[in-house]
């Protein structure tokens, strides 16, 4: 048959058949003390008439010598009878004592009676629900006993002679065991039978002391059907004298009354539930991406990682797995969901089959202090149950409704925490960023050194050739100057004096006298005659009024001294003429040379060092490779520039380093976390006060409260709730989040459908599909954690797969549904959903101990599946000086000890005395322990032999969900040959019976500690037989257990930066106090430096930032970025303290002294508390929660017969008149006129509504019909911004007016 053929009630069905196998006697293992007699136990008395919760009786052990002497042998005789007989009692009792304390999770204890016996035949298949009526052939004789009480005992010794046995029962319910006659009754009176239990129970008739006429009734009923069914040799009534103290496998018979009535149920309504999720593919694909960026808010009060948060994305589904492999956080994940989806309105239950993982919950809601936000019922019947889980019960909770609670100031966005921690780790990540990059820039730069001053000096390749050119032109001029001073001295200091105060351009006198010289050479002739000279002189002197007109009046006339100098020849004219442009050449010369001083003098001839450099360099290097340093080293130095100022903005805001930011997102994810809290806190208390103000609500909180307080049974108003949903309805509007183990669930809460919105079930891989169907009918959605290669559920061991087949194949159930106790595994419910193809969550961080301890489990389990867990945990607490946290015991059997192969006496004794060797290790003293063995007889002698309470000692069933710092392994076996059948269960070969089950065992086994493991052998690890589980974990032991990552003692440095920091440390720090080390590997990184302090071994991390490299892990955790790294590294233990490269080279004396002070508090413990400046900008934002406003109260004055109204009116008006003194301010309210006063008749709103219209508007316009004194005023319709009101006016301003004004609430007559 196909899954797409199976329905839903097939799968229920099934699972009601296989609840029924479970419950049946032949296939559960017990041990009984046999009848014990009523001179021993008055049990009439405690079913009856006591209302004791213990009594005791006593076993007789050994005779007196008095009595020897004194009682002649026929009462010596009796005597010992009676010791015999006592004795067997005392070794099962003992017996039990022992299992018990062992195997308290799968067994109870209970005490047995109303016994009777018949003569029937036996129906076959009798566990299979809806059966016909098969009978066997034979007759069979049958003994059963009707009622049954669950109880603790305890052994004491009260002298020589005699044993005293104290019986506690642990609940005042009597358990009517109407299912020990389903093998013999058929199915339709067995109906009537149960139908009458479970009646009589729910009207409390089954509890202490029991009314004689409901088991008179009870039996009446039960020998009807017995004589209906030709039974013979009836016990005529059951005995009540005589009890039995059993061990027994726990049973939980709610749980087919539950199934069976699911069975019932129309296929529509199932397909609601999230049962569904196993045969409907709606609402089962749903998967969305989480962030805690601030996109949505995230109401989880409690620390958490991206696998833990990433749950959320697929919880919409109607099922759904989480894995969560030993020490990942579940726990936690679990109660940040549960806050979250309480917060969010969702009712949640959370259940499991261990008490264990129920009450680790409940603790850590509990660290909340939110008031009702769970309701928590105790397991009574767990070993662990407490008086302080009396107090946490729900109970308790509900009976403190009318205690007053304070309500906490809050942000109105609860997403701006989340907003601004992102912020800051983006800053976080992005200033180890810049620290690198600022590194890498300055280390080039420094590379770059001897072409700086270029670059500072802006001398690049342009700059460089206007040099050359400036200096070429200085030295052209220069070499002019020199070349006319030489011989013209005399001539230049004439010259200078005569033109000294002229203003002239020069270039234009020069200009000028070229043209005259040329003209010159024209008109003048080297000969002329008397006539034609003066035909020249003529003409020169044209020309030169012509040419020299513009000229000043002085040079002018030196030229035409020049012109018509009668004794100079022409050539000595032009000699002089081009002496005089070549002055004013000169002149243009020293001018230009004196503008390039002033012009060098700022420039070229200030850099002039750094420009004969610059020549000097191109000359060895070639100028293109020069000026290419010059350009790099100004775009580093312009990043340079860059970097710095976010750094400086940080500074600025409050934030001088990288560590005051990750204190800001240390407060902010603090504040983030306490601001959920008052969320969810608030959203509870006004939810309650909301609930307090109907009165049907307020008297069922009432009733429930009066039944809570009522002595001892004040919890067993919570068995009534299964049948008063009303009850349950209110109570769970109450309390958002319930808490109990699986079993309670059956019997506590109403089988209703999607009666809670969620149901969140633990240690699900031990759960069978039985237990998890009729919780799943009472959620919409359901979320199975657990972890699907630990332990699966033991109850199924010991089931057989011929009767597992024969109810499966009643219902045509598809294989990947069946329940198997063999083949290549058990299928818990984890199993079952994950072949259903349910999405899955998976959490991979490992937090509880180093990967030492862990690594086991990870290399043979989680890597293999491709699930490897990233360990983030480096807490190392190694033993003594061996330097290892695993270590074989390897010890030599004292044969002289030994009396069974079940134990060993030896391993017993050395257990012991390594306990007191921890006990007296002042780093050990105080850390948990547990002693766990895979065998119930060694566990017993171990809780004999050390017989310390604060001492976890058990067999590996027990152990699920709990955790210690120090684990000891006892092995048991002393002979490696003969020992190997007794590990049959522990071996790794392929294709073993059960291998999968076997090997959830030992993951469990071997992944416990938190600090230290200890394995106890008398068998080397070489020695023990192959293809052992045993074996293959000593020898892991034997060659991881040393921490090598620790014993570093050379030191490595990644920069000169990391030495200078050492060095000032080493030199700064006394070496007796604290040790150096360098390059710690933790979780797959390397921190630079770790200072610890030797004597209370405390450590912190110094990380140099800057010269180093992000490193995303070598595969025990992968990180994303610099935030991550950190994260991981803190929550492994280490403490920070992160040191700045450029702010070292910078400002290096500050820096020095604030790690000195830092490293100074840190050791002290006396940190900087003082909350970051974000946090006290943040907390401006909070509001007071507001709180719906009541009505104002008003006196309602009734007239009286006695008084005239006239004659009332006016009493109260002179009171008024008299009283008005006495008024704040003297405000006088008394009426000055003697007009009429005003009504709107019937016409008024109902004032109530109006002000909660008022309430939601201020600030707003409103629009009213308002009855003035002016007829007819109503019918228009005002709009008016509303500022504030009374009980009596409000007060508005009209359209385009800001003046307020009173109104009389009681003249508006409609509202819109």
């Amino acid at each position: 048959m196909s899954s797409k053929d199976f329905s839903i009630k097939q799968l229920v069905a099934y699972c009601l058949d296989y609840a029924n196998l479970t419950t049946t006697d032949a296939l559960t293992r017990s041990v009984s003390t046999g009848k014990i007699p009523s001179d021993l136990i008055d049990i009439d008395e405690v079913i009856f008439k006591s209302t004791k919760d213990k009594f005791t009786f006593r076993l007789r052990i050994a005779i007196s010598e008095k009595e020897k002497d004194e009682l002649d042998d026929a009462e010596l005789e009796e005597l010992n009878a009676i010791i015999e007989r006592d004795r067997r009692v005392i070794e099962k009792i003992d017996e039990i004592d022992k299992k018990i304390r062992t195997q308290s999770y799968t067994k109870q204890v209970v005490l047995e009676t109303g016994f009777m016996h018949f003569d029937a035949k036996k129906i076959k298949n009798s566990f299979l629900a809806k059966r016909t009526h098969e009978e066997t052939d034979d007759v069979e004789s049958f003994s059963r006993s009707l009622l049954q009480l669950p109880i603790n005992i305890s052994i004491s010794y009260l002298n020589r002679n005699f044993i005293e046995v104290e019986i506690g029962l642990r609940d005042d319910s009597v358990s009517i065991l109407i299912n020990k006659f389903k093998d013999c009754i058929p199915q339709t009176k067995f109906d009537d039978l149960f139908s009458f239990v479970a009646e009589s129970e729910s009207k409390e008739k089954s509890y202490l002391p029991i009314n004689k006429s409901f088991t008179d009734e009870l039996w009446n009923r039960i020998y009807a059907q017995l004589r209906n069914i030709g039974a013979k040799n009836i016990t005529e009534r059951p005995n009540y004298s005589d009890c039995e103290i059993k061990l027994i496998g726990k049973a939980n018979y709610f749980l087919t009354e539950d199934l069976d009535a699911i069975t019932d149920i129309d296929e529509e309504v199932l397909l609601e539930t999230a049962i569904s999720g196993f045969i409907s593919n709606d609402e089962m694909d749903i998967e969305e991406s989480v962030s805690d960026k601030g996109d949505t808010e995230i109401f989880f009060p409690f620390p958490y990682d991206k696998w833990q948060l990433r749950t959320l994305g697929i919880t919409k589904n109607k099922a759904i797995i989480v894995e969560g492999p030993p020490g990942t956080g579940k726990s936690q994940t679990i109660a940040n969901l549960l806050v979250h989806l309480a917060a969010t309105g969702n009712r949640v239950l959370f259940a499991s089959q261990k008490d264990q993982a129920v009450r680790g919950v409940k603790d850590k809601l509990k660290e909340l202090k939110i008031p009702f936000l769970f309701g928590y019922i105790p397991d009574r019947n767990s070993p662990l149950h407490s008086d302080e889980d009396e107090r946490d019960s729900a109970a308790n909770t509900l009976v403190s409704l009318d205690k007053e609670f304070r309500k906490e100031s809050l942000l109105e966005d609860q997403k701006l925490p989340l907003r601004y921690i992102d912020r800051f780790r983006g800053v976080f990540t992005s200033y180890i960023s810049t620290e690198r990059e600022l590194f890498d820039t300055t280390s080039r730069l420094n590379q770059l050194a001897k072409y700086g001053d270029f670059a500072r000096f802006s001398i690049n390749k342009e700059r460089y050739d206007e040099y050359r050119d400036y200096l070429r032109q200085f030295g052209s001029i220069k070499q002019a100057i020199d070349d006319f001073e030489a011989g013209n001295e005399r001539y230049i200091e004439i010259k200078d004096k005569m033109y000294r105060d002229l203003e002239i351009t020069l270039d234009e006198e020069i200009e000028i006298i070229n043209n005259i010289i040329g003209k010159f050479k024209v008109i003048m002739p080297e000969r002329a005659g008397f006539i034609n000279k003066k035909i020249v002189d003529i003409k020169l002197l044209n020309m030169l009024k012509s040419v020299a007109k513009n000229l000043v009046q002085e040079i002018y006339r030196d030229i035409e001294v020049i012109l018509f100098d009668k004794d100079s020849t022409k050539t000595q004219k032009l000699r002089e003429l081009e002496l005089l442009k070549e002055y004013f050449k000169y002149s243009n010369c020293v001018a230009r040379r004196d503008e390039l001083i002033e012009q060098g003098k700022t420039s070229y001839l200030k850099e002039r060092q750094l420009f004969v450099l610059l020549g000097k360099l191109i000359g060895e290097e070639g100028e293109g490779r020069v000026f290419n340093r010059v350009n790099e080293y100004n775009m580093l130095q312009d990043k340079l520039d860059g970097l710095l100022s976010p750094l400086k903005n940080n500074s600025q805001s409050g934030y001088r380093n990288i560590n005051d930011i990750r204190k800001a997102i240390r407060d902010l994810q603090k504040y983030y976390r306490k601001d959920t809290v008052s969320y969810v806190r608030n959203r509870l208390l006004s939810n309650i006060d909301k609930l307090k103000r109907s009165k049907a609500t307020r008297a069922t909180l009432k009733q429930l409260a009066r039944s809570l307080t009522k002595s001892k049974k004040a919890y067993k108003t919570f068995d009534k709730l299964k049948h008063d949903e009303n009850n349950f309805d209110v109570m769970s509007e109450v309390l958002p989040i319930w808490m109990m183990s699986l079993d309670d669930v059956n019997r506590i809460i109403p089988l209703k459908a999607g009666a809670f919105d969620y149901v969140i079930m633990d240690e699900a891989s031990q759960c069978n599909l039985a237990y998890a169907v009729p919780t799943m009918f009472r959620s919409k959605h359901t979320i199975f954690f657990g972890d699907s290669l630990q332990m699966r559920d033991t109850n199924t061991l010991f089931k057989s797969n011929e009767q597992l087949s024969s109810i499966a194949k009643k219902h045509h159930v598809p294989d990947q549904f069946q329940i198997k106790a063999e083949e290549d595994t058990i299928k818990s419910i984890m199993d079952i959903a994950s072949l259903a193809g349910f999405k899955t969550a998976i959490l991979k961080n490992h937090y509880r101990s180093p990967k030492e301890l862990i690594g086991f489990s990870n290399q043979n389990y989680y890597e293999k599946v491709g699930r490897a867990l990233e360990v983030i945990n480096d807490r190392i607490l190694t033993y003594k000086d061996t330097n290892r946290v695993l270590i074989n015991h390897v010890i030599n059997v004292d044969k002289s000890l030994e009396d069974s192969e079940k134990t060993n006496h030896t391993e017993a004794r050395y257990i012991k005395s390594l306990i007191n060797d921890i006990r007296n290790d002042d780093q050990l003293k105080n850390k948990s322990i547990a002693v766990l063995t895979f065998f119930n007889e060694q566990a017993e002698l171990l809780l004999r032999e050390i017989n310390d309470d604060s001492i976890k000692i058990s067999t590996i069933e027990g152990i699920q969900g709990d955790e210690r710092d120090i684990v000891i392994y006892s092995f048991v076996i002393t002979d490696a040959t003969s020992g190997k059948k007794r590990y049959i269960a522990l071996t790794s070969e392929g294709g073993e019976i059960r291998k999968g089950a076997n090997e959830g065992r030992v993951n469990v086994a071997f992944s416990r500690a938190r600090q230290q493991v200890h394995c106890v052998t008398c068998i080397p690890p070489t020695s023990w037989p192959d293809g052992v589980w045993i074996k293959k974990y000593l020898e892991y032991v034997e060659d991881n257990g040393f921490i090598q990552r620790q014993s570093k003692k050379d030191l490595h440095f990644d920069s000169h930066f990391e030495e200078e920091v050492f060095d000032y440390l080493t030199s700064s720090l006394p070496e007796k106090v604290y040790v150096i080390q360098t390059q710690v590997e933790s979780c797959g990184f390397k921190i630079d430096q770790v200072i610890t302090n030797i004597k209370s071994g405390k450590k912190l991390a110094i990380e140099c930032d800057g010269p180093t490299h992000f490193e995303n892990g070598d595969g025990q955790v992968y990180v994303d970025n610099d935030w991550e790294r950190q994260a991981v590294l803190e929550t492994a233990g280490w403490n920070f303290y992160r040191i700045s490269c450029f702010d070292w080279s910078d400002n290096e004396k500050s820096v020095k002294k604030d790690v000195l002070d830092f490293i100074e508090r840190y050791f002290s413990e006396s940190s900087n508390h003082q909350t970051s400046k974000i946090v006290r900008d943040i907390k401006q934002l909070e509001i007071q929660p507001s709180e719906e406003p009541l009505n104002l109260y008003k006196t309602n004055i009734k007239r009286s017969s006695r008084y005239q109204s006239d004659a009332k009116e006016k009493y109260e008006e002179v009171n008024l008149r008299e009283n008005r003194s006495r008024l704040p301010g003297g405000l006088d309210i008394s009426t000055k006129n003697t007009k009429q006063s005003f009504s709107v008749g019937g016409r008024g709103v109902d004032q109530e509504k109006f002000g909660r219209y008022l309430a939601s508007h201020v600030g707003n316009t409103i629009r009213v019909h308002y009855q003035s004194m002016r007829a007819g005023s109503a019918q228009s319709l005002r709009e008016l911004r509303l500022h504030s009101y009374d009980a009596v006016y409000f007060y508005a301003a009209r359209r385009g007016d800001d003046k307020s004004y009173r109104y009389r609430r009681d003249r508006v007559i409609e509202y819109k």
